[in-house]
């Protein structure tokens, strides 16, 4: 019964510490850096081939050019891209 007490006080410390690192995580803000993706990866997320992803970068909102003769795909572009096109086939 003489531990009562103590026990008490320090599941509330835990309890304390718990809370603070719950906060910590909602309130973070979400991350803004975009990673650049390379075409086999940027292919395979949108579900083509690098073959078409190639011959029609040039007209896709994502596409980055990063020096001449290499692209790379931006990957919340590409995220941006598919969510926007959500039921457009047969339209």
């Amino acid at each position: 019964m003489e531990h009562i007490p103590q026990l008490l006080g320090e599941m509330e410390r835990l309890r304390a510490v718990l809370w603070a690192r719950l906060a910590l995580r909602i309130n973070r803000p979400a991350p803004t850096e975009d990673r650049l993706l390379n075409s086999a990866d940027a292919a395979s997320r949108l579900g083509i081939s690098k073959d078409w992803l190639y011959r029609n970068a040039t007209c896709l909102p994502f596409t980055v050019r990063v020096s001449e003769g290499l692209l790379r795909f931006s990957a919340k572009g590409i995220d941006h891209f598919i969510t926007t096109r959500v039921g457009r086939r047969g339209r």
